[in-house]
């Protein structure tokens, strides 16, 4: 896990997981376009009062078709947040995994908000991957060209519009999510990272802050990174608005669009008075599956901005003085604990911290038994703060 593009194919669920959710999505998003379409097609065929087995076919489809997006829909909450929460598992593990050796020592360029946030929040972003951009955005494109194929069977000419709204729909409402709220969405993960820090350095120095006066200045410290964080979720919240509302209005078009374009061919008999409804009620089903794109879109960037963050704050190796474990075997292990008791033994250890010249501790020894206690004595740099962080 060393750069954002390996933190991102990390959390990306395996296609054996992955494909049961996104196959149950797309089929609950085409059900809800064929139910519309279905449902419009019966009304109008039923206003002509043709008999009843004309109408069969549509009534049950109607109803299969309102059943199977209810269900598809559940099951694809339960695979695809399966999934999702499974490698969400995994990936905090193998981070955690990636500090044991480096904490405390090898995380000094590191504040601490960093790696709550990066183990905490950022981590927890990187479920809405697989959730809130690859799904969306799979289902959205199948159903909306499928749809278009409908349509154009129908009427090739409301196809053609339902198409050219659908591109500007995408074009219009992702860039103006990118323009109004890409720099809101990028600054989100470090503010809420130093409210974090903000909050942690007051908790554990409260009592020193109390003693000279200071928590005050703390609070306002933590009431500023707070506000800050809160404007940041404003703007976020208001370009996501802005694109839902280009999407709802050209959903709307399209519609219009369709009318225009097939009311001539329902005056001339080229199409028939239920085949227009369907050529016109569609495109409002398919912009309301389309409405996650736009959203998927703001995901994707928050996603990314958390894996580059997660990326930042694990380094990629340790610095130098911070020794590395050395991978052994269960058996080796057991082997010790037997020879040692399973106490702890230091034999002339020597310790510097990174970057100086000279050792901090000189020819340790230390023999603790289980269940012993020991206190560590000794005059200011003698390195009892160095022997804590070796024994650490």
């Amino acid at each position: 896990m060393t750069t954002t593009t390996e933190v991102l194919r990390r959390a990306m669920p395996s296609l054996r997981r992955f494909w049961p959710g996104a196959a149950s999505g797309f089929l609950s998003e085409a059900s809800a376009v064929a139910l519309l379409a279905c449902s419009a097609w019966l009304i109008v065929r039923a206003s002509e009062q043709p008999p009843v087995m004309y109408l069969s076919a549509a009534v049950v489809g109607v109803r299969a078709f309102a059943l199977s997006r209810a269900a598809f829909r559940y099951t694809e909450r339960l695979a695809s947040h399966d999934a999702a929460l499974r490698q969400l598992a995994v990936t905090r593990t193998d981070l955690v995994r990636r500090l044991i050796p480096l904490a405390p020592d090898g995380l000094t360029r590191t504040r601490r908000g960093s790696v709550l946030g990066a183990l905490v929040d950022d981590v927890d972003e990187l479920q809405n991957l697989p959730l809130r951009v690859v799904l969306p955005l799979v289902s959205s494109a199948t159903v909306a060209l499928g749809a278009v194929v409908l349509v154009g069977i129908v009427w090739w000419p409301a196809a053609l519009t339902l198409l050219a709204c659908l591109v500007v729909a995408a074009v219009v409402a992702v860039g103006w999510g990118w323009v109004a709220g890409s720099r809101a969405e990028r600054s989100i993960a470090p503010l809420r990272a130093r409210l974090a820090d903000a909050v942690l350095d007051h908790l554990a120095s409260l009592d020193v802050l109390a003693a000279y006066g200071a928590d005050a200045h703390s609070a306002q410290r933590i009431a500023a990174a707070d506000g800050a964080l809160r404007r940041a979720v404003t703007r976020r919240a208001g370009a996501q608005a802005g694109s839902t509302a280009v999407v709802s209005v050209l959903a709307g078009a399209a519609s219009v669009f369709a009318v225009l374009a097939a009311v001539p061919a329902l005056g001339d008999g080229t199409i028939t008075a239920p085949a227009f409804a369907v050529a016109v009620l569609v495109p409002m089903a398919v912009f309301e599956v389309f409405a996650a794109v736009p959203a998927a879109a703001s995901s994707w960037r928050q996603v990314r901005a958390a894996a580059a963050r997660i990326a930042e704050a694990v380094p990629d190796e340790a610095p130098a003085g911070i020794p590395l474990e050395v991978a052994r075997d269960a058996d080796a292990y057991a082997r010790t604990d037997a020879a040692l008791g399973a106490g702890l033994v230091l034999q002339g250890v020597a310790a510097r911290w990174p970057g100086a010249a000279e050792d901090a501790l000189h020819a340790l020894d230390l023999t603790v038994a289980p269940g012993e206690r020991i206190l560590v004595v000794g005059s200011s740099g003698a390195g009892k703060t160095t022997a804590a962080h070796v024994l650490v």
